[in-house]
C-alpha cells in the first residue's frame, strides 16, 4: 500500500491530520496535498488514450493543398496524386480522403450551366443595365417576357460539381459554361408578365420570320390588348425575331420593343420558367414515348404553374439588372 492509499485509509478511519503527520513523519500540509492530489486523480476517471496519427502529417497537408488547387479533381484521383509525392508513405483511402476533406471544411458545389459571353457582348449587357437602372423596378411590371425553348426526349448537358473550402464560397463563380447545340425534340414558344402566364405555342418545324409573324398576330396582339395598359414586348436576338419583315410588323402594330442585349438568357426570367417546366415534366412523366405525348405533358405542366412562381419571376427582373451591373456585364447567377 503506497503513501496516498495509507492517508486515504486513515482519513476514512477519522484519524486526525496531526496524527497522520506524526505517523508518516511528514508535515500536515504535505499530507493534505498528497491526499487532495490522489482524490483529484481518482475523479478524473480513466486516462484518455491518445491514438497516434495513422497518416503522416505531410500527406494530409498535401491532400488539402491538392483540393484547393484542383477543385474539379475527382475523388478517385487523389490517391494517385499523393503517391507521386509520397511513394514510401501510407496513402489514405477514398473514404478517408472524403471524410478528411469534409471535416476540413470542403464542400461539393454544383455549378450552374451558363452560356459563355463574348467580351464585346459583356459591354453591351453592361450598357443595357446601366440604361435600365434609370427606369426603376416598376418598369418591369410592364414587360411581357417571351422566348422559345426546345424540349428534348432525353435531357442534354452534363452536371458539374467541384470541391470548395468554406472560406472560398463567397468568391466562387459557380458557373458551369454550356454551349448551345441543336438536337431533336419539340420547340415551344411562350410568354408571361407580372399579370400572369400568357399562351403556350407548339412550333412546327423551324421558327421562320413568316411563322413568327403569324405567332405574333395570334398570341402577342391579343395578349397586349388583354393587358388593359401599355406593355413592352421582350424578345431576344434570334434571327427570326430580328428579320426585317418582323421588325416592320412590330412597328406597324405600334408594339413597343425592349432593345435586348445579345447573349443574355440569364436576364430573361422566362428561361427560369422553362427550367421549372422541364424539371417538373421529367419528375412527373419521365421519358416520353412519342412526340405527341411530350407535347401534352408540357401543356399540362404549363397550365398548372402557380401564380406565385410567375409573380416571383417577374419581380426578379430588377435584381437581375443589378446583378449584371455588379458583375460588369458578366454572366449572373440567374
Amino acid at each position: 500500500m503506497n503513501k496516498n492509499e495509507v492517508i486515504k485509509r486513515m482519513r476514512e478511519l477519522k484519524i486526525k491530520w496531526k496524527d497522520i503527520s506524526y505517523i508518516l513523519d511528514i508535515t500536515e500540509g504535505a499530507a493534505k496535498m498528497s491526499f487532495k492530489r490522489a482524490h483529484d486523480i481518482e475523479n478524473l476517471g480513466e486516462k484518455p488514450v491518445i491514438k497516434k496519427a495513422k497518416f503522416d502529417a505531410s500527406v494530409m497537408v498535401k491532400l488539402k493543398k491538392l483540393a484547393r488547387e484542383n477543385p474539379k479533381m475527382a475523388l478517385r484521383d487523389f490517391p494517385a496524386e499523393l503517391t507521386k509525392d509520397f511513394p514510401e508513405k501510407l496513402i489514405p483511402s477514398k473514404s478517408t480522403i472524403q471524410r478528411t476533406l469534409n471535416d476540413s471544411g470542403f464542400k461539393i458545389v454544383s455549378l450552374k450551366k451558363k452560356t459563355m459571353i463574348f467580351p464585346r457582348n459583356q459591354l453591351k449587357r453592361l450598357e443595357f443595365c446601366r440604361e435600365m437602372s434609370n427606369y426603376g423596378p416598376a418598369f418591369w411590371d410592364t414587360v411581357i417576357w417571351s422566348d422559345e425553348t426546345t424540349v428534348r426526349q432525353l435531357p442534354q448537358g452534363k452536371d458539374l460539381s467541384i470541391r470548395v473550402h468554406n472560406s472560398e464560397l463567397d468568391k466562387l463563380e459557380s458557373i458551369n459554361p454550356q454551349i448551345h447545340s441543336g438536337g431533336f425534340s419539340v420547340m415551344f414558344w411562350g410568354c408571361f408578365s407580372k399579370l400572369g402566364l400568357g399562351p403556350l405555342v407548339e412550333v412546327e418545324g423551324t421558327m421562320t420570320a413568316k411563322n413568327y409573324i403569324t405567332l405574333l398576330k395570334n398570341t402577342v396582339l391579343p395578349e397586349l390588348a388583354a393587358a388593359g395598359r401599355p406593355m413592352v414586348f421582350m424578345q431576344d436576338n434570334a434571327p427570326c425575331h430580328k428579320a426585317h419583315a418582323v421588325m416592320d410588323f412590330l412597328e406597324e402594330k405600334n408594339i413597343d420593343i425592349l432593345d435586348w442585349p445579345p447573349q443574355s438568357p440569364d436576364m430573361n426570367p422566362i428561361e427560369n420558367l422553362w427550367a421549372i417546366i422541364k424539371s417538373r415534366r421529367q419528375k412527373k412523366y419521365g421519358i416520353p414515348k412519342t412526340k405527341r405525348e411530350l407535347v401534352d405533358q408540357i401543356f399540362d405542366i404549363w397550365d398548372n404553374i402557380e401564380e406565385k412562381i410567375v409573380a416571383n419571376l417577374a419581380n426578379s427582373a430588377n435584381k437581375r439588372v443589378n446583378e449584371v451591373l455588379k458583375l460588369k456585364g458578366k454572366v449572373s447567377k440567374y
